[in-house]
């Protein structure tokens, strides 16, 4: 399965929460704060059996929200996340995830590649390109 391209904004938590699946999350937006009437929570979550293969996604959260929150730990024991940015600066998904479990082990070895070529964007040109295109009455179409 994969999720890409998409405004996660007003999202409380679990964008998504896997459990005993290969998820491919790439190039998608997740805007959130702590307070209103959905406080973040949790982006990524982590579960049982979990594969989750995460890349160049963007995270725009207000300055209270850190690295650690952006994942949660769900008894799961593989994790990979390559290029992601947190308010304009890369973010190392993986080690905010182990240091905010630190009696859990998680591997990047997921044991899996998406077999498919996805559309891809710049991490740069995600955010752009997502607010352009997600939402109702629009369809967003593969990179140009």
């Amino acid at each position: 399965m994969s999720f890409h391209h998409n405004l996660w904004q007003n999202v409380h938590e679990r964008a998504p929460r896997v459990r005993y699946g290969q998820v491919h999350v790439h190039d998608n937006l997740y805007v959130g704060q702590t307070g209103g009437e959905y406080p973040f929570g949790y982006s990524l979550g982590v579960g049982v059996q979990s594969r989750i293969v995460s890349e160049r996604n963007v995270w725009e959260t207000t300055a209270d929200i850190t690295p650690a929150r952006l994942t949660r730990w769900w008894k799961g024991s593989t994790f990979l996340d390559r290029g992601s940015i947190h308010n304009g600066q890369p973010v190392d998904l993986l080690g905010a995830l182990r240091q905010a479990n630190p009696s859990s082990v998680v591997t990047a070895e997921v044991g899996w590649v998406p077999p498919y070529v996805a559309f891809t964007d710049a991490v740069s040109e995600v955010a752009p390109r997502v607010r352009a295109g997600a939402g109702a009455g629009r369809l967003a179409v593969g990179a140009d």
